[in-house]
């Protein structure tokens, strides 16, 4: 009999395990579905603004942070961003949110780029061109990445940039419903979990009537 309850204990030490290394991420990154206004959100410049949502006129009007090509630079690029400064402890994590790319025009004729970066390392996260077809086609897309470069506890950064190639045509990004969740548990992993706890059970209710 109590080798049949060691399964059971097995089963629930690796449940109770994986639930706490979930809960012990925890992310300050906070106002991401921006109704809150600004706060705690910094922006480059007056291209980079919280706006309403022109696609849900009903009240509450949903806010979006937006991201508008500068077009009163003589040459070079324009960079236009909005970004937050936030703590965060340890363990894996995912960046969740909302993004859509508007361009002037029926034909994309340019290639302005939406990035993505965090802790302004030598490389964006995500990085789509306006020309990208797939992602800047005007839809609204859900991106995850993988954030696993937070360091904990210390003072992170997110940014969301445009960059905009020195041209006449402007590129718009409206961006919404930002946040950093744990990495889901795997389905199979928590069946596994859930079915050695049945299967320890069930041993358990045969030793009984057996003695």
């Amino acid at each position: 009999m109590t080798r049949f309850s060691s399964v059971s204990w097995m089963s629930a030490v690796v449940l109770a395990v994986t639930l706490s290394v979930a809960a012990s991420v925890r992310a300050d990154l906070s106002n991401g579905d921006f109704e809150l206004g600004e706060t705690p959100w910094d922006f480059s410049d007056d291209n980079a603004f919280i706006g309403d949502d022109p696609a849900d006129p009903t009240p509450p009007v949903n806010q979006l942070a937006i991201l508008v090509e500068s077009s009163d630079y003589s040459a070079g690029d324009s960079l236009v961003k909005v970004f937050q400064e936030f703590s965060h402890a340890g363990g894996a994590a995912q960046l969740h949110f909302d993004f859509r790319i508007l361009t002037e025009g029926e034909v994309i004729q340019e290639t302005d780029q939406f990035q993505v970066w965090l802790n302004q390392s030598m490389t964006p996260l995500l990085d789509v061109a306006s020309n990208d077809f797939l992602l800047a086609d005007g839809n609204v897309h859900h991106q995850v990445l993988d954030v696993s470069l937070l360091g904990g506890s210390d003072v992170n950064r997110l940014d969301f940039r445009l960059v905009g190639d020195d041209d006449e045509i402007l590129t718009t990004v409206e961006i919404d419903n930002v946040c950093i969740a744990p990495v889901p548990l795997p389905g199979a992993a928590l069946l596994g979990i859930v079915g050695l706890g049945m299967a320890g059970r069930r041993l358990r209710g045969r030793a009984r009537r057996r003695s």
